[in-house]
């Protein structure tokens, strides 16, 4: 902006004269910046997804950053409001308790999980076949490949070693994962099954 200044004797004095045609034409410039971002958003969050991502967004927020004033200021009214309701509040205690959930549910992983090594594998790429887990201090698993998982399955052999994840209720697999041979060697195109994998091939222990 443009200032006049002027002495009387010692004293100095100052008096604003306005704004420059350039300062006026950067300051309508960044106004209609921030009234086309308001609007954008606000459309975008006409989406249910988006406004769902957006306070999560919030709630992540709110929850690590209590104190942060700066970070609390970036928030719209709107915001402070919903976190001010029932829905907002556990969703913020959600974001405060997700690392323990987290690490309660990699231990439970983890105690499902084991290695074992392979027995009475007899498997045809196109018919399927069957295998059996053995692992010391725990009971022998069978499985009865499907067709659908023959081709999957294929690389395994008597005396390899894998890992598996079996659900929660004891008999169903959760993860599979061809570790080695029986000599230490690395299988080619080893026998890994996430989740949905071992789902939609239909493997689970026979009871």
């Amino acid at each position: 902006m443009t200032r006049f200044g002027f002495h009387i004797g010692p004293f100095y004095f100052s008096q604003r004269l306005g704004r420059t045609q350039a300062q006026k034409r950067a300051a309508a410039k960044a106004r209609a910046a921030q009234a086309q971002q308001r609007q954008e958003h606000s459309e975008w969050l006409a989406d249910p997804r988006a406004q769902a991502d957006h306070r999560q967004a919030v709630a992540v927020v709110a929850a690590r950053y209590p104190q942060d004033l700066a970070a609390l200021r970036g928030f719209t009214r709107a915001d402070q409001k919903w976190l001010a309701t029932p829905e907002g509040q556990a969703a913020v205690q959600a974001v405060r308790e997700a690392p323990a959930r987290e690490e309660a549910a990699r231990a439970d992983h983890d105690r499902r999980t084991y290695r074992a090594r392979v027995s009475g594998c007899r498997i045809d790429g196109i018919k399927g076949g069957e295998f059996t887990l053995e692992a010391d201090g725990r009971d022998a698993l069978h499985f009865t490949v499907p067709p659908a998982a023959a081709l999957r399955c294929l690389s395994l052999k008597a005396g390899d070693i894998v890992q598996v994840t079996m659900g929660k209720d004891g008999t169903s697999l959760e993860e599979f994962r061809h570790l080695s041979r029986a000599n230490g060697a690395k299988p080619r195109s080893p026998a890994n099954l996430s989740a949905d994998n071992v789902e939609r091939h239909g493997l689970a222990a026979e009871p």
